[in-house]
C-alpha cells in the first residue's frame, strides 16, 4: 500500500509542454488552469515533462483526463507524460478541448512508497 507523506509540499509542480516533433519546450503549466488560443501551441504531438522534481523522487504517475484519457508511470528522469526514449519525447495530438493532468510523485518505483506530491493541473485548447 502507498503511504502519503505527512505534509506534501503541493502547489509547486511545473510541467513543461514539449513539442514531441522537435523535443523543445513550447510552454508550461502550473497550479493555475490555463487556456491556449488557437495557434498558441504548435500543431504537433505534445507531451509534458515534470520540470520541478521534488527531492527523493523515484517515480511519477501521470493521469490525463478530459478529451483524452491516458495513464503513464515514469520511473526515471526525464519524467514524461507519454514516455520518452532518452532525450526524445513521445506525444499525442491534442485537439480543442478541456484536459486535466494529475501528477503524483512518489519515493518508490512504479508509484509506490511515500507520496511526495499530488496535483491536478487543468488546461483548455480553444478551437
Amino acid at each position: 500500500p502507498t503511504t502519503q507523506a505527512p505534509e506534501p509540499d503541493g502547489g509547486g509542480l511545473v510541467l513543461d509542454i514539449v513539442n514531441a516533433s522537435t523535443d523543445r519546450t513550447v510552454g508550461s503549466l502550473t497550479g493555475t488552469d490555463r487556456s491556449f488560443a488557437p495557434g498558441e501551441l504548435p500543431a504537433a504531438p505534445l507531451g509534458f515533462d515534470l520540470a520541478t522534481v521534488p527531492d527523493g523522487t523515484r517515480s511519477v504517475v501521470f493521469t490525463i483526463g478530459g478529451d483524452l484519457s491516458f495513464r503513464q508511470v515514469e520511473n526515471y528522469a526525464p519524467y514524461a507524460s507519454f514516455g520518452n526514449a532518452g532525450p526524445n519525447f513521445y506525444g499525442r495530438n491534442l485537439g480543442p478541448g478541456s484536459y486535466t493532468i494529475r501528477v503524483q510523485v512518489y519515493t518508490g518505483r512504479q508509484g509506490s512508497g511515500i507520496e511526495l506530491d499530488d496535483e491536478t493541473l487543468g488546461f483548455e485548447i480553444r478551437g
